[in-house]
């Protein structure tokens, strides 16, 4: 069976996007651990990250229109 596309990536795609996303935020937390950042800084941009991608789930069909209108222009 084959799944829609969805924001104009098929599925292989999306799981290639998720894993260098996952890929990222572990390797600025190992940068930041070798680097000796303050742990309060990194729990700071944690939460950053985290209120991005809990507000992104909030507005999804909001994000989804706004990239939409994108890969249009």
């Amino acid at each position: 069976m084959k799944h829609q596309p969805r924001l104009g990536l098929s599925t292989t795609h999306t799981l290639i996007t998720i894993c260098l996303i996952a890929s990222a935020l572990a390797g600025f937390g190992i940068w930041g651990k070798i680097n000796e950042i303050s742990e309060t800084i990194m729990f700071y941009c944690f939460m950053i990250c985290f209120m991005a991608y809990a507000l992104m789930l909030n507005y999804i069909w909001r994000v989804t229109t706004w990239v939409r209108a994108l890969n249009t222009n």
